[in-house]
């Protein structure tokens, strides 16, 4: 199989890790200090994306320590993966496949915002609000009614910065 061969060269091109053990369903882990992945069975299209989305992670240097949102680095990982699949024309190939793929991805990505938001709620002392999800998540989900909000805050504040100025 010609994509398998691309999934073992991205692995190897980025030094990574596969541990041993891998899921038998379509899951996936990636610790990044380690650069360890854990993954699939490949055997299909959806196992070779998560393979992807979790090589992802390791290329964007997410870890659990740092600042960055959860749901921003999901939406990282799943860009990363639907990318790498439209650089191995999956998205010509296969294009019901690669449209189910984009669109599972976008409803994680929102479950991914809708559970930070949350999350915020009881862990933090500043709430996360819808206003304030990065415009990369938000263009990707279609959240259309925020990203024209945001769109509009930008603009908003970079006419007072010219005001300023």
């Amino acid at each position: 199989m010609r994509l398998k061969k691309l999934v073992k060269a991205e692995i190897k091109k980025n030094n990574i890790i596969i541990e041993r053990k891998k899921f038998r369903s379509n899951v996936g882990r990636a610790t990044y200090e380690t650069r360890k992945i854990k993954i699939p069975i490949i055997t299909d299209i959806e196992s070779i994306y998560i393979i992807l989305h979790e090589i992802g992670h390791i290329v964007k240097k997410h870890s659990n320590d740092i600042e960055k949102p959860l749901y921003l680095q999901e939406t990282e990982a799943e860009l990363f993966a639907l990318s790498k699949f439209r650089d191995w024309n999956i998205h010509q190939r296969f294009p019901e496949d690669y449209e189910l793929l984009k669109q599972r991805a976008q409803r994680y990505i929102r479950w991914n915002i809708l559970f930070d938001i949350q999350r915020s709620l009881h862990e933090s002392k500043s709430i996360l609000r819808l206003k304030n999800i990065h415009i990369k998540a938000l263009k990707f989900t279609k959240i259309q009614k925020f990203q024209k909000e945001q769109k509009n805050l930008i603009i908003q504040k970079n006419k007072n910065k010219n005001v300023k100025n």
